[in-house]
């Protein structure tokens, strides 16, 4: 296989796995969650460890979590409601977001980040 068939060949891949995560029943699937973490770390070359994560909440208040590396989007967004006393029942209802602090301090979403994101590895 040539460099440029093998390039193809991963960008094709890359883009299957974009689209396959847009699928709900893909997504409920534990062991393509797992696959998809271990993936962004493998990639990112992303070590396991503690870390500490600033969450922007709508009321333009934030709090310092502590979560680990290789904590999922899904998994952040339990550990914040948690600690703001929000209800499990509430979580589906929620979701965390990338910022970007623009000029003069304006903030803008960059996106969502999908349950089996991990905003760590999205941070970098």
């Amino acid at each position: 296989m040539t460099t440029a068939m093998a390039d193809e060949r991963r960008d094709q891949l890359e883009q299957y796995l974009q689209n396959v995560t847009m699928d709900p029943n893909v997504l409920r699937s534990d062991v393509f969650v797992e696959f998809l973490k271990l993936a962004q770390l493998n990639t990112f070359d992303i070590a396991t460890k503690k870390a500490y994560l600033d969450i922007f909440l709508p009321n333009e208040q934030s709090i310092r979590i502590e979560i680990i590396t290789s904590d999922t989007a899904e998994r952040v967004l339990e550990v914040v409601s948690h600690k703001i006393g929000l209800c499990r029942e509430l979580l589906g209802y929620f979701g965390l977001f990338l910022i970007r602090f623009g000029k003069e301090g304006k903030l803008s979403v960059v996106k969502k980040l999908a349950d089996f994101e991990l905003p760590y590895v999205s941070l970098g």
